[in-house]
């Protein structure tokens, strides 16, 4: 009975992340790819640390104080792993996942996972922040994040 019901768990968690992730794509550009890879960290001004905050009540981490740029890779890369996962069981279907990827920009991911690496390779808070979150992603999802 866990077993199925920590499966359900995770579908859930996929999902709600899936959608999230295909919003805030929907919402508008993000700064790595639509103006092309950043060569410098974001400009928002960090009164406070980034850092890994409680869920919401959709069950997605929150970020408090971190860079936009990485906030949207997170969601970006969770939102792939979801529709990877998705079954293809018709045509419309099948062109509605196609289109999620495509918008989420999933043959990107390892390209901008390094552009992201590079422009915080001196902020170390950023990147623990970041490499905290796949890692528990990965835990809770039984899954990894595709940055390869």
């Amino acid at each position: 009975m866990a077993k199925r019901r920590s499966g359900m768990v995770w579908f859930v968690l996929a999902a709600i992340s899936g959608v999230i992730a295909l919003v805030l794509t929907l919402s508008g550009p993000t700064p790595l790819v639509e103006e092309g890879l950043a060569t410098e960290p974001s400009t928002m001004q960090m009164p406070a640390k980034c850092e890994y905050g409680t869920k919401t009540s959709e069950g997605v981490p929150s970020f408090p104080n971190c860079p936009e740029d990485m906030k949207s890779l997170f969601s970006r890369a969770t939102g792939c792993a979801h529709f990877a996962g998705e079954d293809s069981y018709d045509a419309e279907r099948a062109k509605f996942i196609a289109n999620a990827v495509t918008r989420l920009r999933c043959d990107q991911l390892a390209a901008d996972h390094a552009a992201l690496l590079k422009i915080y390779a001196n902020d170390t808070q950023v990147l623990a922040v970041f490499n905290a979150a796949v890692k528990k992603y990965e835990i809770d999802a039984g899954a990894p994040l595709a940055f390869e």
